[in-house]
């Protein structure tokens, strides 16, 4: 029904960033996880990283155990051999179908982790740090990534308008080269088809043209997708900025037993931003967790330190 929909359609967003655990929730997220979630954590370099996959995982047990009603404790996550993950016990859930109807993802990328999920529709969600490459140019960072969009793409990547300085026109192509690579990445997430995509066939026409960054979680859905030239009017892309340097892009999919047009009420949906009280409020140990777990995080530093000497 339409209401079971809209109560399975989620758009969670967790600032990692300003997030700096203490030794009782890091230990309380850890017991919460399955143990080789937990031991594919600790293997981090970083803990930016420790704490993006582990939000990742909670954020999914969150949603499976609130929206299935499956016990916390007893949601089993699995991964396909492209890496979407699914709940392999659906067993469990309150109702087996719809639980094999449930369709979420996840992505993280700079200060965010986020999730999003539907019913009846596959759905795929990722998010881009607007910050410049520190490795190259931008010119050279785009010449690099060529091949990945395609020319009527560039040609909106790269349009900017004469008045900006030489600085703003790089910032601006910027954005518009990340918000296209989010398009796609959510497409490729959401088909589960993985790297067996190739980037060229898919070209989008966004609009507006310029995404604006604003501030109150404005969601926009006119961006259209062609595939080998044609239209794909069944497929949804919903696009806004979480902050002024994140933007995040949510794929829909056609609606079960509807092949060819979108739903007529596409409105889109905000991204909630959900705090770590949020997250392990309703956790439930999985597992005992041994101090370690915090002494092996603990020792790490946040990020990899720019212009270290070789």
């Amino acid at each position: 029904s339409t209401r079971a929909r809209s109560l399975m359609t989620l758009r969670w967003a967790f600032c990692t960033g300003t997030w700096h655990p203490t030794k009782e929730e890091w230990m309380c997220c850890g017991a919460s996880i399955q143990t080789e979630e937990r031991e594919r954590i600790s293997q981090f370099c970083y803990r930016k990283d420790a704490k993006s996959a582990m939000a990742g995982r909670l954020l999914l047990r969150k949603a499976l155990s609130e929206v299935l009603h499956v016990d916390y404790c007893k949601v089993l996550l699995k991964r396909t051999r492209e890496g979407k993950p699914y709940l392999a016990n659906p067993e469990l859930a309150a109702d087996v179908d719809q639980a094999s109807r449930f369709s979420l993802n996840i992505s993280h990328q700079g200060a965010y982790t986020v999730l999003a999920a539907e019913l009846d529709r596959p759905v795929g969600v990722d998010v881009m740090d607007l910050t410049r490459p520190t490795c190259s140019s931008v010119r050279e960072f785009f010449r690099i990534m060529r091949r990945q969009f395609t020319s009527s793409e560039w040609d909106f990547i790269l349009h900017t308008p004469d008045h900006l300085e030489e600085d703003e026109k790089e910032e601006t192509q910027l954005a518009q080269f990340f918000r296209f690579w989010c398009l796609k990445e959510s497409y490729v997430k959401a088909t589960g088809l993985g790297l067996n995509t190739s980037l060229q066939r898919l070209s989008f026409t966004p609009n507006p043209v310029s995404l604006p960054h604003d501030q109150d979680q404005q969601v926009y859905v006119d961006t259209r997708l062609h595939i080998d030239n044609r239209p794909t009017p069944a497929w949804t892309f919903e696009e806004s900025f979480l902050d002024k340097q994140h933007v995040a892009a949510v794929c829909l999919g056609p609606m079960s037993g509807e092949s060819s047009h979108r739903p007529s009420s596409e409105r889109g949906h905000a991204f909630q931003c959900l705090t770590i009280g949020d997250l392990i409020s309703s956790a439930q140990p999985v597992h005992h967790v041994d101090n370690d777990f915090w002494l092996s995080f603990s020792a790490k530093e946040e990020r990899p330190r720019k212009n270290r000497k070789s």
